[in-house]
Formats: structure tokens, sequence, C-alpha cells
């Protein structure tokens, strides 16, 4: 009888005419596979239970439980490719529960389900050997025009999302939110819709209390008179005493400039010295701004106690809100024939404190795309080498973190609305930012200094490893907003186990400072949210069980440890990610459902 390398040593193909193979009359009974892989693969008891066995369960090993179906109950279709691995995947998202019934022979499941893995493995191996220039792509980060087909959109194709498109209002008083929008998720559970409704008609109470808050603060809105014009002197008015400016500028530091370092540190906290030694007079008015607008962000995170409300804001709020529209207006009214670094970092912190503070947050995707048009309008998204007049290496430096910052901020800001990130990718050849300390280069530094480790931390380490994965979350952006795009099982599983790579990339950082564990939980965070609304799509869209089965455990691990890292970040009393990230909704809507 013939035998196969790949197949389990004493393994033998299955003669085509004897009981086993398919073109015979009979067909030997086999008892049907109900234990979990690695029970039946062990030869152990398998109590059966989901999502999870109790073996696997005890042995910390739930998330690689997995229930194969019997092959009888497996549909057939044929598979339109293999497509090629970039790198080794993790055992959970390595096995595949739908197996592909052909007309050649059968064995039992596990020998067959070894004798494909082999083959798969085979193929993908003479793949790579036969395209050495494809071969090569495989490893390259993706981009938004290497989506399936080439990039190319049938606008032929029937639209896909029209039962759950959020688009209210009347006339041209509309908003619109996209599929990876927390609402889209919402819309599709018409359980919770009912619930709801049921609830505000059971208590007319929260009707009142509703009502009564917009009106409060439409009252708030309109009452008074017409803010005067901001000055440099309105501006230095504006800043507290300094131990609450001490206090208030570590609070920034710890939560969001350990993320969006886009400072250099050593110079800041030498001008910041010099402004307090000198007197505020003496400081700039863009350092003031900016001041201004770092407290402004971290005004949330330091709650008073008793807690007072003007309205319907909190009074840490209230003074972050009336901070930022000042400093608004004041950089409206700046000339931008003489901008230097400051003027993009103010800009860059201004996106970050409106989004902290929830001051026009239905405006944040567009005030994202606008700052964006204006790094690129100076060309940060060119490498800094193509400057012909001299400019020192902190600046060029600077200018890649100001732009990596940006660009995370606008493709956040666009997965939160819905929509499709600016595609400035196809004009662009900035790298990422240097893994660099800040006390290794200041202005009169020649050369770059030597770049630090992978597991060494510094404030750029969150900025280097989120440009990392960059072009994956804005291909999967582009992939998941697609109107025309339906989501398939193949591609859902090749996205994650590119998301699960990058996640497995992120350093410990167990030496570093405490705060590194806002870096680590952002890095996280920023790809486990794509999973969430990738698994959520293709769970509703499955063709088997055995996919849909696939998609929930995903989507039930996923969402459970979403949680349990903002649990830890709350526990450690770093409150910054619960203010700019929606993702607790999500998971906790995913879990719920």
């Amino acid at each position: 009888m013939p035998t196969d390398p790949l197949l389990p040593e004493g393994r033998q193909f299955p003669r085509a005419r004897s009981p086993d193979g398919l073109g015979g009359s009979e067909r030997k009974r086999r008892r049907k596979v109900l234990s979990c892989y690695d029970c039946r693969r062990r030869k152990l008891q398998c109590d059966r239970a989901m999502p999870a066995c109790g073996r696997c369960t005890k042995a910390g090993q739930a998330a690689h439980c997995l229930y194969l179906e019997d092959s009888a109950e497996v549909p057939i279709r044929e598979e339109p490719s293999i497509p090629a691995a970039s790198h080794k995947l993790s055992p959970f998202y390595g096995h595949s529960t739908r197996l592909s019934v052909g007309g050649g022979p059968q064995g039992d499941l596990l020998s067959r389900l070894e004798y494909q893995d082999g083959r798969i493995k085979q193929l993908e191996a003479a793949l790579a050997k036969a395209g050495g220039a494809h071969a090569g792509k495989a490893h390259m980060p993706l981009t938004p025009e290497s989506l399936v087909g080439g990039g190319a959109v049938d606008l032929a194709a029937p639209v896909q999302d029209r039962e759950t498109t959020l688009l209210r209002g009347r006339s041209f008083k509309t908003q619109f939110h996209g599929n990876t929008h927390p609402g889209a998720l919402i819309a599709r559970i018409p359980e919770l819709q009912g619930f709801t409704r049921e609830t505000f008609e059971q208590y007319p109470a929260l009707a009142k209390i509703k009502e009564d808050m917009c009106a409060l603060e439409q009252r708030r809105e309109h009452s008074g008179s017409p803010p005067a014009p901001v000055n440099e002197e309105a501006l230095r008015a504006m800043i507290p005493a300094k131990d609450e400016a001490d206090h208030l500028i570590g609070l920034y530091f710890e939560n969001y400039g350990i993320l969006y370092n886009v400072f250099h540190q050593p110079s800041f906290w030498s001008e910041y010295a010099d402004m307090w030694n000198e007197g505020i007079s003496s400081a700039r008015p863009f350092f003031v701004a900016l001041l201004l607008t770092m407290m402004a962000a971290a005004q949330c995170l330091a709650p008073t106690s008793p807690q007072f409300y003007h309205g319907n804001s909190s009074m840490p709020r209230q003074k972050a809100i009336s901070w930022i529209p000042a400093v608004e207006d004041w950089l409206a009214i700046q000339s931008q024939k003489h901008v230097a670094a400051i003027d993009f970092q103010l800009r860059v912190v201004l996106l970050i404190a409106k989004n902290a503070v929830a001051r026009k947050y239905k405006r944040t995707w567009t005030d994202c795309g606008n700052v964006l048009r204006f790094c690129m309008a100076a060309g940060l998204h060119r490498t800094p080498d193509l400057i012909r007049k001299p400019t020192s290496v902190l600046d060029k430096e600077l200018r890649k973190r100001v732009w990596a910052a940006v660009t995370e901020l606008e493709l956040q800001a666009a997965f939160d609305r819905g929509m499709v990130s600016t595609p400035w990718s196809l004009q662009s050849d900035v790298p990422g930012p240097v893994h660099i300390h800040d006390d290794d280069l200041d202005q009169e530094t020649q050369h770059l200094p030597a770049l630090r480790k992978h597991h060494d931390f510094t404030p750029t380490s969150y900025l280097c490893l989120a440009s990392e994965s960059y072009h994956l979350r804005s291909t999967l952006n582009t992939y998941l907003n697609n109107i025309r795009q339906t989501v398939s099982f193949d591609e859902s599983k090749r996205f994650t186990d590119e998301i699960e790579y990058h996640l497995q990339n992120i350093p410990d950082w167990s030496t570093a400072p405490p705060a590194s564990i806002v870096a680590k939980a952002m890095l996280e965070i920023n790809l486990r949210q794509y999973i969430l609304v990738l698994h959520d799509r293709q769970m509703r869209t499955a063709e088997t069980k055995a996919e849909r089965d696939f998609s929930r455990m995903i989507l039930f691990d996923t969402a459970t440890k979403m949680v349990r890292t903002h649990q830890e970040l709350t526990s450690k009393g770093y409150f910054g990610l619960l203010l700019l990230c929606n993702d607790q909704l999500r998971a906790g809507v995913s879990l719920c459902h």
C-alpha cells in the first residue's frame, strides 16, 4: 500500500475501493468525535464542556481548547487558495476547524488533519521557493493597497451594511457612523434596543432627566455674553499656582506623555523651570498655551473631593473646557509664516485634551484630519533627510515623532467614527521614530546615538512599536469600513494571525518605570479592538457552525483580556485610557451579547 512521508508513522492511505474510501458502497462505522483536540490527541477523558473543557481549563490552556467537527457534518466546499504564512502562528489560531472534504481518500479525522497540515506546509514551501520576490512580500507590513483583489474596489458590488447603517437626522442635519463605531455593534442587538425602550417606558423619570440635562446644557452654552478675544496676557492669567501646575503636568506625562511623546523632555523641563524662576511673564506665549492645554488634558484625572458641578459638567472639566477654547482662539490668529516645533506639538496636545474632556467630541475625526493635513502641508510625511538647509538631529527626530503621533490619533479617530483613514501612505516615505532616550541627544548632537534595545523602555517606545503595526491597522480599518466588502473566514483568520504576531512582539518591560504599563496596555488595546469588530462581523456572516464557534471563542477571549487590561490600569491609578478609548463599551457589549 502506498505511504506518504507526511503521514504519521505507521499510517497509510486507505484503499480507494475499501470501505474507508469514498467510492465504496459501504462505509465503516466510526465513533463520532466528541472530545476536544488536545484530549483526543493525548487519549485522555474529556468532559466536553463549552467553550473549553475542564481539563484544558485547569491546565491554563483554555484558549487552546478546540473542538473539531466530524467530517460527515462538514459541507463540501472548494477552497480558493492557500495563503502563505509570514510568521509562526500561535497554537490558538493555528488550527482551523473547517476541513475541506474532496473526492480523495479519507482516513480517521486526526490522520487527515495531520496529513493536511503537513501538505499545506509543503505547498507553502514550494510557493515560497517558486516566487522569491513574492515570498519577500509576505514579510512586509500590510498597506491599505494590499487588500483582497489588489486593492481594487468593485463599485458595482452590493452594499453590505444597510441594516446597521447609523445615519440619523433629516435633510442636511445628519450624523453618520460606520461599521467600526460602537453604536454599530449595539444596533445589531435588537434585544438591547427592546430592553432600553421598555426601561424608559417603565421609568418615565429617566426620559425626563435626559430632557432636563439637554436643556441645561443648551442654557449653559448660550448664556452670558460672547467671550472676548484672547491675548497673551489672558493666557498667562489662566496659569494656576505652581503646586497645582506641577501636579497636572506630572499627570499628563504619566498618562499621555508616555504614549504621544512629541517633546524633547529635557528641553521642556528646563523651559518649565525657567518660567517659574523668572516669572510667567517671561515665558513664550506658545509655551504658556502648551502648558494650559496639557493641564486641561489632565484636569479630569485629578478629581477633587467633594465633587462640585457646573451644570452637567464637573468643576475640573469645566475649567478644562474654558482653557481649551481660549487656546484655540489664540492659536487661530497666529501667523503660520514662522512656525516651529511647538506649533505642531500644541496641535497634537489639543487633540488629546479635547478627546480627554469630551470637548466637541463629534468633531474629533474632522479635527484630526485637519491637523494631519496641516502636517502634510509642512512636509512631515516625507523623510527629514530631504531638507536641504541645515537641520539638527533633534529637530528631525521631533518631526518623526509628531507625524507618528498625528497619524495614530487620526487612525483611532477614524476607527471610532467608522470612517476610512486618510490614505497618506501613498506619498509618504518618513521612517518611524528612533528608539532612543531623550537624554541621549540635544540641539548640539551631530549624529544619532546608539539605539536602545527592544526591551529597554523609553518615552518613545509606544510610538516606535505602534508604527510597526500601523499599516496593518489601517488596512483593517479600510477593510471593515468598506460598505461593499464582505468579511470572509479566511481573511478573518489571516488578519487575526497578523494581529497576534504583533501582540506577541510587545515587550514585557518588567524593569521599566511603573507608567510603562500604560504604553503596554495601549499597544494591546489598539490591536485587540480590531479583533472584536472583525470577528463580530465574521460571526454574523459565518457559513458553518465551526466558523461561528471559532469567531465566538476569539471574541469572548479578546473582550475578556481588554476588560482585564483596564481593570489593571485603574487598580494602579492610571485613568487616562478610560478617557481616550471607546473600547470598554465595545468589549462590554461583546461579552454581554
